[in-house]
Parts: structure tokens; sequence; C-alpha cells
């Protein structure tokens, strides 16, 4: 199967307002379907309202100058799109590794917004493989 991900990491973020719990892996979205999924290896919370003195405080793994970049490129980045990140703090999740998957939604109505699942539900099973065993698992599944 060819892929259409090529992500060597990926950084996503969303505001600290916004409901928040924690979890362990992260998926990538697009036509009515989970297209890829990794394993969550940084958390961090960065307040940039002083661009001059940015504040972090890591929620998960580590906080290091390849992820600070990463954030103040994000920063910047999201200028062109019309977000200012620096006017609320906001939480950046790091994926290192994405694994193609095809968790399909039942609905022909999109989410709204982050959606959180219960990988133990899901599966039907209290133990959570790796992210390659998940993305092949969640090729079996759907969603509603």
């Amino acid at each position: 199967m060819e892929s259409d991900f090529c992500v060597i990491m990926l950084i996503h973020y969303d505001g600290v307002h916004r409901g928040f719990r924690p979890h362990d892996y992260l998926g990538l979205y697009k036509n009515k379907s989970v297209r890829a999924v990794g394993e969550i290896a940084a958390i961090i919370v960065a307040d940039a309202s002083k661009p001059d003195n940015v504040k972090y405080t890591v929620e998960k793994g580590e906080l290091t100058g390849e992820r600070k970049e990463l954030i103040t490129r994000a920063i910047d980045d999201a200028k062109r799109y019309g977000y200012d990140l620096r006017k609320d703090s906001q939480r950046y999740f790091f994926v290192d590794e994405f694994y193609e998957t095809d968790f399909q939604k039942k609905s022909k109505y999109p989410p709204r917004g982050s959606r959180v699942f219960d990988l133990t539900e899901v599966l039907g099973r209290q133990d959570i493989p790796n992210a390659q065993q998940l993305a092949d698992l969640l090729r079996q599944k759907t969603w509603e």
C-alpha cells in the first residue's frame, strides 16, 4: 500500500482553554477517516504572550531545543493563516512517527473539533499495543 504520509515529526497545537483529557496517541483525520496514528512523545504548554520570555510547562516528555524551535516556527507560521498563538497559551503535541491506518467514520457527517476515543473500548481489550500494531487493528474498526 502506497502511503500519502511523509512525516518526520509532527507538532499539533490546541488552546489550553479548551477541554483536555490526557491521552497517548494522536490521529490524523481526512475524508471521514483517521488516516494515520502515532504515539505522543511530548506535550508542552507554551505561553508566548511575552515574545522575549516564552514560558514552557512540560506535561509529558522532554523540552528540547528542537521542540522549542518547532514551537517558535508554529507560532510564526500560524500568522500566515490568521491565527495568533501568542494571544493565549497553547498545548503542543509532538509525535515522532505516524503509521498509516483507515479508521472510518460510519455516519456521513464530519466530526466537529477534537475527538477522544477510549481505545480499550474500540479494540475490545485492556492492553493497548504499540502504535504500528494499533494502526493495523484500527483498519478493522469503524466509529460513529
